[in-house]
């Protein structure tokens, strides 16, 4: 998530989001088998070793992210008076062959998150 839930994610920092996660999960091992980005948060679905410890691969792509895309857009900072591009929270579920393809069809189902985006606007600022 990013702070405070804010829509810092444009189509042009997507964009480059997925150039990012696809270099790390390259570079680091992971394999990225899903992506879904919306204008305040991500779902990724990444297959790892079981010699990566979770905590460490989440916070790898965070401040990697986070590192490259507030280099590139100095405006954010001073838009929405944030330092980071991620907030502290974040979720992980830990997924067998079973729940692969329930978790992978509820990031495809598009009129859910289009959904959850508007839900998202309309709910009051914390």
């Amino acid at each position: 998530f990013t702070p405070r839930y804010l829509p810092i994610i444009t189509n042009e920092i997507s964009t480059e989001l997925v150039a990012i996660f696809k270099e790390i999960t390259a570079t680091k091992g992971y394999e990225l088998s899903g992506l879904v980005i919306h204008s305040n948060h991500t779902h990724l679905i990444l297959g790892t070793k079981p010699t990566h410890f979770i905590p460490n691969v989440v916070k790898d792509i965070r401040e990697r992210t986070s590192f490259l895309i507030m280099g590139r857009y100095k405006d954010i900072q001073k838009q929405h008076k944030v330092k980071k591009l991620w907030s502290r929270n974040f979720g992980v579920e830990t997924l067998g062959d079973f729940n692969i393809g329930r978790i992978e069809n509820y990031l495809q189902d598009s009129r859910e998150h289009q959904l959850l985006d508007e839900w998202e606007k309309q709910s009051p600022k914390l």
